[in-house]
């Protein structure tokens, strides 16, 4: 609500401005009042878009994390409880491959 209220703002501002060159007040105003219409639509639309995007990186990044404590839950079972720092090397390179596809998607 407040993007679209924003929205309407400035185009009420930008119209009733830019028709005060060359108008009366009155008329200007008038302009400008019609002008918060398309800016309001606007606003809403791209209020809908943003909020359709937060939807998708919110579900996106739980089923990583998710999927991520699954992999680490179950690699931990079956390793033994003793590390070597091979596989400690190992596991830094995977992390770091995981990164790396994560920021390239």
């Amino acid at each position: 609500m407040k993007t679209a209220l924003l929205f309407s703002v400035i185009a009420f501002v930008v119209v009733f401005l830019s028709s005060l060159q060359q108008n009366t007040v009155i008329t200007s105003l008038f302009r400008g009042s019609i002008g918060l219409l398309p800016g309001a639509l606007f606003g809403i639309i791209l209020a809908y878009i943003w909020y359709l995007t937060a939807i998708n990186v919110k579900r996106t990044s739980s089923t990583n994390i998710k999927e991520s404590q699954e992999e680490e839950m179950s690699s931990e079972n079956s390793q033994d409880t003793e590390r070597q720092p091979d596989q400690d090397d190992e596991e830094a390179k995977r992390a770091a491959e995981f990164v790396k596809t994560k920021l390239n998607d």
